[in-house]
């Protein structure tokens, strides 16, 4: 299972952490926030922070930005 956590650039800060199988899951939900709370979303990046091993809770780190808000979320056009 993977963490992911949501980075707000203009407050440089972190959102909470979650969970979700794959990168496709995890976009999914990051779209699904900022097209209904977000007016800015170029302002927010997904990022994948490591996974987890649910059975020995092992954890391993892996920073990675998954993508930024401005090309999650389809332009108006």
């Amino acid at each position: 299972m993977n963490l992911y956590t949501i980075l707000d650039t203009v407050a440089n800060e972190y959102g909470p952490v979650f969970e979700a199988g794959n990168h496709g899951v995890a976009k999914r939900a990051f779209r699904q926030m900022l097209s209904k709370e977000v007016t800015h979303p170029d302002e927010y990046s997904l990022y994948c922070i490591g996974e987890v091993d649910k059975k020995s809770l092992k954890l391993t780190n892996k920073i990675e930005v998954v993508c930024n808000g401005d090309s999650a979320v389809p332009q108006n056009g």
